[in-house]
């Protein structure tokens, strides 16, 4: 377009130029384009996107940011295939230009599995960041503890607040101890998973359908259920331990050790409807900080112990959706973002990984996944434009091959937007 533009005005003031200097204008405002999606898309020449003229990222790289991107893949030592198997999805992960996944630990038992992932991740060159679902691995938890139901309506979950601290502080070190022995090399251990929602946390309560409940700052102190409040505080805890427990196994290379994924309501009316519970990431925050409304003076700030916070954010169709204008949706993302970082922000300035967000397949299907990318590249910007204001560090996609949020098709292949969201 700008090609065109100079010819015109050349032409305009009727200057004569030879063939040398118009290629190699040519060149330079080709090399000024995304060669990426000239590549393999070709380019957009009216700033807006279409579908048979999508190459044109909403992600403007010519700003240079310090986020890293990167994508899930929890649970794999449940995938199919065994290790072999297992390699193959990392190397699937490696091989669409991505530098960093996100993996799991659910169960003790699973630890060799975890282990061989780490060091082969490692060996591709993909750092790795690794979340403890503390809430699930049952040996933090005395015999007499029990599951809570999620009548069918939640997953069953054990009660965060029942962790002990004694078999906390043996198993922390034990793991750790045991993964820098096998020389494995992790960037961030994030501790815990969404751990103020039903479905993560037993402390939260299952209600009668359409009695659902979102503590927000309508409770006080005194007004929420003390399981509740004792157990989100208790992961506070246990992610000061954690960073202890790393800096002194790892010493200088010591991984990052980050409070687990805070997931706001959404859908809210969808939690009261299903009579879940759950509670805003900020209150959540303050009261691991000691500031939340009531909350008794005295109780430590363990935000001041770590190293960052995580956060999951997924838009609906009604935050964020395709949109032919490239500015439009960035607005889009940048409102859904706001809506959830402002108030976090607002408690903390800790560094924020946002470590699950993700658009599902279905919104637009294999055929259009183009759209999809749109959509990525849009989120990504509308992140970079605030990356100062909530001290944005990573972002991880959810999921690479799980669920409907998945990059690749039924057989594994990886769809549109796993070949390029990783390549802005």
């Amino acid at each position: 377009m700008y090609y065109i533009m100079v010819m015109k005005i050349l032409k305009l003031f009727n200057l004569r130029i030879g063939i040398g200097f118009m290629v190699a204008l040519s060149l330079w405002f080709i090399s000024c384009q995304h060669v990426d999606y000239i590549k393999d898309l070709g380019t957009s020449t009216t700033g807006h996107l279409s579908e048979t003229s999508f190459g044109l990222s909403c992600f403007d790289d010519s700003v240079g940011t310090d986020i890293v991107f990167g994508v899930n893949r929890t649970e794999l030592p449940w995938a199919n295939g065994g290790l072999v198997g297992q390699k193959q999805i990392l190397d699937s992960i490696y091989g669409v230009g991505c530098e960093y996944v996100r993996f799991s630990l659910s169960r003790n038992n699973l630890r060799d599995e975890v282990r061989d992932h780490i060091l082969y991740a490692n060996q591709l060159g993909l750092k790795v960041m690794v979340f403890l679902k503390i809430g699930a691995i049952e040996e933090l938890y005395p015999d007499s503890i029990m599951m809570r139901s999620g009548e069918g309506r939640f997953w069953d979950q054990y009660p965060q607040s029942k962790i002990d601290h004694g078999l906390f502080d043996i198993w922390i070190k034990d793991i750790l101890q045991y993964w820098k022995d096998a020389g494995c090399e992790i960037d961030v251990i994030e501790v815990s998973n969404e751990f103020a929602w039903v479905d993560f946390n037993g402390d939260f309560p299952v209600l009668p359908l359409n009695q659902g409940v979102i503590y927000d700052y309508t409770y006080d102190w005194n007004g929420l259920p003390f399981d509740v409040r004792w157990g989100v505080r208790k992961v506070g805890a246990f992610t000061k331990k954690t960073r202890k427990v790393a800096q002194q196994k790892f010493g200088i290379n010591a991984p990052r050790v980050i409070l687990g994924g805070l997931n706001a309501p959404f859908n809210p009316q969808w939690i009261i409807d299903k009579g879940g519970s759950i509670m805003l990431p900020e209150l959540a925050l303050e009261i691991i900080k000691g500031t939340a409304p009531g909350q008794p003076s005295g109780h430590e700030n363990y935000l001041d112990s770590i190293d960052g916070i995580a956060m999951h954010l997924y838009p609906t169709p009604a935050d964020c959706s395709y949109k032919p204008d490239c500015s439009e949706m960035v607005a889009d993302a940048s409102v859904f973002i706001a809506n959830y970082m402002e108030p976090v922000n607002y408690v903390t300035n800790l560094p924020v990984y946002l470590t699950e967000f993700g658009f599902r397949l279905s919104m637009y299907g294999p055929v259009e996944d183009w759209k999809r990318t749109q959509l990525f590249s849009a989120f990504f910007q509308a992140m970079k434009e605030s990356e100062s204001d909530y001290n944005w560090q990573q972002a991880h996609v959810f999921s690479w091959d799980q669920g409907d949020h998945r990059l690749v098709d039924t057989t594994g292949q990886p769809l549109h937007a796993a070949k390029h969201i990783f390549n802005f």
